[in-house]
């Protein structure tokens, strides 16, 4: 049986070529977008079809602006 493991995306500034996603304790990035809100449209639809999945923001200095748990069904609906 897989276990439920809580998934935890970070939209964070890719040097040079704009702003990517990553998953927590993965090194390579799961995609680049030029823009910011690209990259937030595919980050949110990653951890809506994810369960117990978490969503961190970052600004482009890299600390982090916001988190969303979408675990949480009031999250999904406010997003």
């Amino acid at each position: 049986m897989m276990k439920n493991i809580r998934r935890t995306f970070h939209v964070v500034p890719e040097r040079g070529r704009g702003w990517t996603i990553k998953m927590e304790g993965v090194r390579l990035s799961i995609a680049t977008y030029p823009t910011k809100d690209e990259t937030l449209e595919v980050a949110r639809s990653l951890a809506r079809a994810n369960q117990k999945a978490q969503l961190v923001l970052h600004h482009g200095d890299g600390t982090v602006d916001s988190r969303v748990d979408y675990a949480s069904q009031d999250a999904i609906h406010a997003t």
